[in-house]
C-alpha cells in the first residue's frame, strides 16, 4: 500500500479554493474601492447554503478517498448537489452587483464537470509546476469523488483545472 503524503502546515486537511476566492472577491472589491464596512454591510441572503455545499463536496471527497462511496456515485452526486445549492445562493442574492460573473464562473464550472462525467479535470502540468505531482497515480484512479487526471479525450479542458495555484504554507513531503 503506498503512503499518502504528509502536508506540512495543513493539520492533513486540504483547504479548497473556495476560502481562497472568497479572499479574492475581498480584495477586488477593496481594490474597486468598497470599504470593509460595505463588505461587512452586504446583505448575503441563505449564506448557510453555500456553507453545506462546501462540506458535502468535501465530505463526499473524503468518504470516496476512504472507498466509503464509489467516485462513480460521489462525482456526479457532489457535483449536482453543489450546483443546486450555491445556485440557490447566487438566485438568494441576485440584489448584490456583480453576482452575474460568479454565476458565469459556475456555469462554467458545472459545464466542464458534466462534460467529463462528474469529475473536475486536472492538468498533470500544473500539479508538477506547484510540486504535488504524487497525486498524478491517484487522480488517475478517480480516488475522490471530485477530480480526475486531464487526459487527451478531456472535454472542455480550458475550462478544467489547468492553472497552477499554489498555496501559501503548503509543502509536500512524502
Amino acid at each position: 500500500m503506498a503512503r499518502r503524503p504528509h502536508l506540512e502546515g495543513s493539520g492533513g486537511i486540504l483547504t479548497t479554493l473556495y476560502l481562497a476566492s472568497a479572499l479574492i472577491g475581498v480584495a477586488l472589491a477593496l481594490g474597486l474601492r468598497a470599504s470593509l464596512r460595505d463588505i461587512a454591510n452586504l446583505e448575503l441572503r441563505s449564506a448557510w447554503v453555500f456553507v453545506a455545499a462546501a462540506l458535502l463536496e468535501g465530505g463526499l471527497a473524503f468518504a470516496t478517498v476512504r472507498g466509503l462511496v464509489a467516485p462513480e456515485i460521489a462525482g456526479p452526486l457532489a457535483k449536482t448537489l453543489v450546483l443546486v445549492l450555491v445556485g440557490y445562493g447566487l438566485w438568494a442574492n441576485a440584489h448584490l452587483r456583480g453576482l452575474w460573473f460568479v454565476g458565469l464562473g459556475l456555469f462554467c464550472n458545472a459545464l466542464v464537470i458534466f462534460a467529463n462525467r462528474g469529475h473536475m479535470p486536472v492538468s498533470s502540468e500544473a500539479l508538477y509546476r506547484v510540486g504535488l505531482e504524487s497525486y498524478i497515480p491517484r487522480l488517475q484512479q478517480q480516488y475522490d469523488a471530485v477530480h480526475t487526471l486531464m487526459t487527451d479525450s478531456t472535454r472542455l479542458w480550458f475550462l478544467a483545472d489547468i492553472i497552477p495555484v499554489q498555496r501559501a504554507g503548503l509543502h509536500q513531503r512524502n
